[in-house]
């Protein structure tokens, strides 16, 4: 994903609630004017964000939610393109405006200096600043993802490499600084630095509000098409039936599903007998930008945890399989 995350509230009163003697914990706002959901959003293993839960807007523009405390968790909420980043166990209240965040963790205050530096044009070392040295940081590894510069991504994985090493998100960030780097040359030959992980692990709902991750299908299973399909197109039978093709050659399949709506995805996908979850607009799609989705379908052949071909041709799919 490489759309920067706006903060520019000046119709919003948002106030986030919590107390540490419940296990739960309350977020009550004003959405902006022309937002009808607002939703929450919680960190992947990966890196990515999945919808936690959504709130319809009423008429006067309020909305509300409940959500199980997580200790030191850090959550988003998006209002209509404009993300806004809290934790709901360091601060009983946050309140958000047109100037920014006033109260809330150190982390939320991070991520969002790390928008306003970006939405001002900073370059990488304009972003460094705005992180303030928290290289290690959860707004770091953010700022990775919408600003693809090697000093960047060097610094952060550096910082990460030291103080959280062996954690997911330390190997992709290290993984991802590889590919940056410039080929080692010698005399006799050209040395490629190979890729420290095969694929990216995706995580999103399925129908029946299930998380389902992408690797969990990859360690359980030798052969696995991820495909990327539009629910809202006339093509989309013809995707059911490749893909089910693909099933009957032994594969396992993980369909990251796009619509409208979810309403609309999840009865459009009623029956398909396998994997299937829904992105929505709304959403985090770093694995759409890690995998350089420009169109739909597209399938990816995993074999043995490895990507090993590609295509948007429906017809080239058992082709790869072999």
């Amino acid at each position: 994903m490489k759309k920067t995350a706006l903060f520019s509230l000046a119709l919003l009163g948002l106030v986030a609630a919590g107390c540490s003697k419940t296990d739960s914990w309350s977020l009550a706002g004003v959405a902006p004017a022309g937002v009808d959901t607002v939703y929450i959003m919680a960190p992947t293993l990966a890196g990515g964000w999945y919808a936690l839960d959504s709130a319809a807007v009423d008429s006067r523009g309020n909305y509300g939610f409940t959500l199980p405390r997580a200790k030191g968790e850090l959550f988003r909420v998006d209002l209509g393109g404009r993300s806004v980043y809290l934790t709901a166990d360091s601060t009983e209240s946050l309140t958000l405006d047109s100037l920014g965040v006033r109260g809330g963790s150190v982390e939320a205050g991070l991520f969002n200096a790390v928008d306003s530096a970006l939405a001002a044009g900073a370059d990488a070392r304009g972003v460094l600043r705005a992180l303030n040295g928290e290289y290690a940081s959860k707004a770091a590894y953010y700022a990775t993802r919408l600003m693809r510069d090697r000093r960047l991504q060097q610094t952060v994985a550096n910082r990460y490499s030291e103080e959280r090493p062996g954690e997911p998100l330390t190997v992709v960030l290290l993984s991802e600084l590889q590919r940056m780097l410039p080929q080692k040359v010698s005399d006799e030959q050209t040395v490629i630095l190979a890729d420290e992980i095969g694929y990216y692990d995706v995580e999103l709902m399925d129908r029946n509000g299930k998380m389902q991750k992408l690797s969990d299908l990859v360690e359980a299973n030798p052969l696995v098409v991820l495909a990327y399909a539009d629910f809202t197109t006339s093509d989309v039978q013809g995707v059911t039936i490749a893909l089910g093709e693909a099933q009957s050659a032994g594969a396992a399949i993980y369909e990251i599903g796009f619509g409208e709506n979810q309403h609309q995805w999840a009865a459009a996908s009623e029956g398909i007998p396998w994997v299937s979850v829904y992105q929505s607009d709304a959403g985090d799609r770093t694995h759409i930008s890690q995998y350089a989705v420009g169109q739909f379908p597209t399938y990816f052949v995993i074999r043995n945890g490895s990507v090993v071909g590609r295509t948007s041709d429906s017809s080239e799919l058992p082709n790869l399989l072999k």
